[in-house]
């Protein structure tokens, strides 16, 4: 087993400093903490050598490389360390060793990284994976998820009850009217989430550019709708997210399971937060004339394309909206 031992670090004799022998060299007595110390010398007797509070040990890996680890203040927990960390690089030099065990110590952090490029390398557009790796961030970080063996799927399934939970509203401040920015910075969120905001809940607002103002009553609904918790269908999208990411990890072999699995979707049917309905025919019919006389080409398929395609794989994607009531 590896021996431990501290690294000692010089540093300059202090004023009145009481030098003494001891075990044949000279020592400098300085007191730490209450009580006094011996410290050795250097040679040229200017300095002394203070020893670090942490034990090392040198390890020769799986590679045959022989690297510095540090250890613990505590000498026991250190000889344990070393003694755990030979078994592991023994096993690994005779091929015997789990390759999930290198994973585990890696932060979620980086392997959400990777999982990103691997979203990327699968053809998912910047914006599905711009939404699937902050869904997976805002879990990890709420639930204080730093390594992969720290998953747990209760913590998960609290945090994502909570996002359902309606918050206490925001004070308002006196006036008839704000400035999108004002409401932006009141609500915590974006002048574009503000728009969209006002847009989606058909509020009040009046001006344009930066005349632009909202009245009081559409700042009382946009406050009270920010304090609402979320929809289920928005829990869902987080559920699936993070089931996705964790699934990947069993599937390249960074862990041997996927502790979260069992997070299960909610009935969305009962919150119906944006309501949809079915084209009508005249709405299907002004549809699909846009489509025939626009100049735009959308993934390879003009207009008049994607309106008489009948191939499923390349079926247009608006011929499957819904319009919100």
């Amino acid at each position: 087993m590896p021996k431990p031992f501290k690294l000692n670090s010089t540093r300059p004799l202090p004023a009145n400093a009481e030098i003494v022998e001891h075990n044949g060299a000279p020592h400098v007595r300085i007191r730490d903490r209450g009580r006094g110390q011996l410290f050795p010398l250097t040679k040229d007797r200017t300095k002394y050598l203070r020893p670090s509070r942490r034990w090392y040990f040198e390890l020769r890996d799986d590679t045959g490389t022989v690297k510095r680890v540090k250890g613990y203040a505590d000498l026991k927990a250190t000889e344990q360390l070393a003694a755990e960390l030979e078994r592991k690089a023994a096993r690994t030099r005779v091929g015997i060793i789990d390759p999930s065990d290198a994973h585990l110590r890696r932060p979620l952090a980086e392997h959400l990284t990777d999982y990103a490029g691997h979203l990327e390398a699968k053809g998912c557009t910047p914006a599905h994976v711009r939404l699937a790796v902050g869904r997976v961030s805002a879990l990890l970080v709420g639930c204080e998820f730093k390594f992969p063996l720290d998953a747990d799927a209760g913590k998960a399934a609290e945090w994502l009850a909570a996002l359902r939970r309606d918050a206490a509203p925001v004070a308002i401040p006196a006036g008839d009217s704000f400035a999108p920015g004002e409401v932006a910075e009141l609500l915590g969120i974006s002048g574009t989430a503000v728009r969209a905001a006002v847009k989606r809940l058909e509020l009040e607002a009046t001006g344009t550019g930066k005349a632009r103002r909202l009245t009081r009553a559409t700042v009382e609904a946009l406050v009270l709708n920010r304090a609402k918790g979320c929809g289920p269908e928005t829990v869902n999208h987080y559920v699936r997210a993070v089931r996705g990411f964790f699934g990947w990890l069993v599937k390249a072999k960074r862990m041997g399971a996927n502790p979260l699995d069992s997070l299960a979707l909610v009935n969305a049917a009962t919150d119906v937060r944006r309501a949809r309905r079915e084209l009508s025919a005249d709405e299907l019919r002004r549809l699909f004339d846009a489509a025939r006389t626009s100049a735009r080409t959308f993934r390879g398929l003009t207009g008049t394309d994607a309106t008489f395609s009948t191939s499923p794989p390349r079926a247009p994607a608006f011929a499957r909206l819904r319009w919100r009531t």
